[in-house]
């Protein structure tokens, strides 16, 4: 498929009937649109979506103005010297004698002023006393005529003109010059708006986060490539479709052959070999590398914008493919021998460009050991060693390649071994490969080892490995005693040494049994949380901090909690360890702003979070799982169980956090809320089964989620799980979670508990304004026998992502379920409709199936079916 078939293609669909794609630039074009006589100039690259953007301000523009709009759609020129006929001739056949299948040159058929006055009569005349809007895609391919005739039909001021156009030439460039035409560079789709433009492709309701980040990262946010690239995956079965979401189902390439496909078939044997050398290069700057390239063509493929020029952030010129689903596509096209021969050019010409001792530039010791690694040439050991130090702007997996050689070298001292252990299993931990973690733990015990033999004392690095090894039986072989043990050994080592080292070790022993789920015993090991010491000692400390502040979320202190783990996460990014425990920090922040019931701080604090995330992040699981706590605080539990299903299923492969059995209670409280009891009494059992891990520490969180799953679920031993969270939450001093496992009970059953609102008020006390005072009103509410259920401080505790259950019926979709809810609390259909990225209209007509579904009438009906019926069934 190339561009003009994907112009085509969008030419055919009908925009105005989805939602759009970039609302924010449909908004924007429209207004500069709704003032008379204007135009707007769409500019960008093939591919770019500018084609779908113009007609969807087109189809928007009658909502703008509040007029009747007639839109004319034309496509690109088919031919270069086509004139004004060709592209008219088919929606406006009564003006041209104008045979379609014809390739000459079309000689405009009168006088252009006459050919104009022809034009806008038959436009305002289809448009039946509505506004005529044209659309021309391409208009820097019109020849000198056609571009002057367009020009004219905008300066007429009696039509509204989008046009798009990929540089300022030919029409272009005639009508830029027009004070009225409005020049907007379309740049490519945020990883958003390609979430929605997927959606719609792929008729979803979502694109897992994971995939979609995937995807975008290969495509650039380019429209075409985001296409052609989803096409390409469903022909091959490599979609998978649950509950409305999707998601790119493994396969043996990360891109699907087609796109090498298409290259090799459009592109000489010059071109290809050129293509090659850069895919494999990328950023390609050397003078060196340059000369192995074929000038005519690199031209030819710049000007089909398949390589392109980018500066570096020294200031160097550097060229490079347009999108990495083309190095993807090139790289995994290539046979291995083949392969081997274009590295092993490339890096002869590296070395005959540098000369004899390359050492004085750190950034070519890099690339010449990147590529004599690929080409399977001998290196010196002080090239390797420099790589693995200037490690900026390396790929993850070629970084950790390096390592796993250094860490085997035999030239390498214990101390060198030790460091590039500890790298390559970090690294291997953020690329989430449990074979590449297990062969670099096993090179970590192995330099453990080296460095005991070489009798050098305690030093940073050999704490260091020894902790590495704690986390693999703490979390890969889930051995918490072995892990303790190990513990009490490095602390005998470490007693009188170095605070750092002292400190890391403490820290290790805090987190290790937070994760084992002794929380109280945890906390008082950790240092004070005010910042104290050295620099160094602080960062040893990180460990510390986190345990410190997933405490005091269970506690209630929301605010301390949250900037025990910011100030921490500034300090980790220095520390020995700073790709794990920086991530784990910025997850528990978010997870204080979420506990406090501050909903939309925490969406704010979540796309902070994924912002500043290290690259690999996403392979831990964190972000995915502070999605899915975020949805269900929002009470979109489809959304929820989408991303706890999919997460689960990746953490069942390698879970490195311990995350999973709290993923399972956001699942069991999801599918509760939508009504599917049965997978939500599985996961509630699976999620409690005690394993070490985060999910340990986060142990009252997950509690209280298995808790309000039943509540949803209606279970017959509701009270007594609530009371039993209560009790073990008090043993723990846990406040927070003491006060909503009271609150559950009290909501099922309000005569037992009422004897508890004095221990309620004194709970309510010790937590952060305002979810104490909140829940201690709505307990207040039940056991005064008011009916509290749609009270106002029910309505306010719904805006702290606290759901009263709805009552247990099947007659309702997942989505009228939703609805239903938010409706019977008072939420208008605007605010509904704003919250699920609906319309209104859609919101309504859910409705209208709700009421006719329960009997009701109108809201207020629907309300008074709710206090009926919320009753155990």
């Amino acid at each position: 498929m190339n561009t003009d078939v994907h112009d085509a293609w969008v030419a055919g669909v009908h925009t105005h009937r989805f939602s759009s794609t970039t609302p924010e630039r449909i908004d924007e074009l429209t207004a500069v649109l709704a003032e008379a006589g204007s135009s707007v100039l769409l500019i960008g690259e093939p591919g770019s979506g500018k084609s779908r953007i113009a007609q969807e301000v087109a189809y928007s523009l009658g909502d703008r103005i509040g007029e009747q709009v007639s839109v004319t759609v034309l496509l690109r020129p088919s031919h270069p010297m086509h004139g004004i006929a060709a592209l008219l001739g088919l929606d406006l056949p009564a003006l041209f004698e104008w045979d379609p299948g014809q390739e000459t040159r079309h000689e405009d058929p009168e006088h252009p002023q006459q050919a104009v006055q022809r034009i806008l009569q038959e436009l305002s005349s289809r448009a039946d006393g509505g506004l005529p809007v044209l659309v021309a895609a391409g208009i820097d391919e019109y020849p000198p005529v056609t571009a002057y005739l367009f020009d004219q039909l905008i300066r007429s001021r009696r039509i509204r003109v989008i046009a798009t156009a990929h540089r300022l030439t030919g029409a272009a460039a005639l009508i830029s010059s027009d004070p009225r035409t409005v020049e907007m560079p379309i740049r490519p789709f945020t990883v958003e708006e390609s979430g929605r433009y997927l959606q719609q492709i792929l008729a979803s309701d979502s694109i897992e986060n994971r995939t979609l980040l995937q995807w975008h990262r290969l495509t650039r946010g380019n429209a075409y490539s985001l296409l052609l690239l989803t096409v390409a995956l469903q022909q091959h079965g490599r979609i998978g479709r649950h509950r409305g979401v999707v998601w790119e189902l493994p396969g043996d390439r990360t891109v699907p052959e087609e796109f090498a496909e298409h290259l090799v078939g459009t592109c000489s044997a010059e071109e290809m070999a050129t293509l090659e050398v850069i895919a494999l290069a990328e950023p390609l700057v050397e003078a060196g590398l340059l000369q192995l390239l074929d000038p005519d063509a690199v031209t030819s493929l710049r000007r089909r914008g398949l390589v392109v020029s980018r500066t570096m952030h020294n200031g160097a010129v550097a060229l490079s493919l347009d999108t990495p689903v083309i190095r993807e596509a090139l790289r995994e096209q290539m046979p291995a021998p083949h392969r081997i021969e274009v590295v092993t050019r490339i890096f002869e010409a590296l070395l005959q460009e540098s000369g004899t001792d390359p050492q004085h530039s750190p950034e070519r010791i890099l690339r010449l050991v990147i590529f004599g690694i690929e080409a399977e040439r001998p290196l010196p050991f002080d090239w390797l060693w420099l790589a693995l130090e200037a490690r900026e702007s390396i790929e993850e997996a070629r970084w950790l390649r390096i390592a796993l050689i250094v860490a085997r070298h035999p030239e390498a001292t214990a101390v060198q071994s030790a460091i590039a252990a500890l790298l390559a299993g970090r690294i291997a931990r953020v690329l989430g490969d449990p074979a590449l973690l297990a062969d670099a733990l096993e090179l970590a015990g192995e330099a453990a080892g080296r460095l005991r033999r070489a009798t050098i004392g305690v030093t940073a690095e050999s704490v260091a490995l020894e902790l590495e090894l704690v986390d693999e039986l703490l979390f890969e072989l889930g051995d918490a005693e072995a892990a303790l043990g190990r513990l009490d050994e490095l602390d005998g080592q470490v007693r009188g040494q170095d605070q750092e080292r002292v400190e890391a070790v403490a820290a290790a022993r805090a987190y290790a049994m937070a994760c084992a789920g002794e929380l109280r015993q945890a906390d008082a090991l950790c240092a004070d949380t005010d910042p104290h010491g050295s620099m160094r000692v602080e960062c040893a400390r990180s460990r510390s901090r986190l345990v410190s502040a997933i405490v005091r979320i269970q506690e209630g202190r929301y605010t301390e909690a949250m900037l025990i783990a910011e100030n921490a996460r500034h300090l980790a990014v220095y520390g020995l360890r700073p790709m794990e425990e920086a991530d784990l920090l910025g997850f528990v922040r978010f997870l204080a702003i979420w506990s406090s019931g501050s909903v939309e701080a925490s969406r704010v604090a979540l796309e902070e979070f994924e912002e500043t995330a290290l690259p690999g992040v996403v392979h831990s699981g964190l972000t995915e799982c502070g999605r899915a706590l975020l949805r269900l605080a929002e009470g979109r539990w489809r959304l929820a169980a989408q991303e706890a299903e999919r997460l689960q299923d990746r953490l069942a492969e390698h879970d490195v956090h311990g995350l999973r059995p709290l993923v399972r209670a956001v699942l069991a409280l999801a599918c509760a809320a939508l009504g599917e009891r049965e997978e939500s009494v599985r996961e509630i059992r699976e999620a409690e089964r005690n394993r070490p891990g985060l999910s340990s520490a986060l142990l009252g969180i997950l509690r209280l989620l298995t808790l309000r799953a039943r509540q949803w679920n209606y279970s017959a031993d509701l009270t007594v799980c609530a009371k039993r969270l209560a009790a073990w939450a008090a043993e723990q001093g846990l406040a927070a979670i003491e006060l909503q496992a009271l609150h559950v009970g009290a909501m099922s059953n309000p005569f037992e508990f009422e004897r508890m609102v004095p221990r309620l008020r004194v709970l309510a006390r010790q937590i952060d304004l305002p979810l104490g005072v909140t829940v201690l009103a709505h307990v207040e509410e039940f056991v005064s026998q008011a009916e509290a259920w749609d009270s106002p401080s029910a309505r306010t505790l719904s805006e702290l992502g606290i759901w009263a259950p709805l009552p247990p019926t099947s007659k309702l979709s997942a989505r009228e379920r939703e609805i239903a809810l938010l409706a019977s609390l008072g939420y208008s259909s605007k605010w509904i409709a704003e919250q699920f990225h609906l319309s209104v209209r859609t919101v309504e007509t859910h409705l209208r199936h709700v009421f006719t579904k329960l009997g009701a009438s109108n809201r207020d009906e629907l309300r008074v079916w709710f206090r009926k019926e919320r009753q155990p069934a």
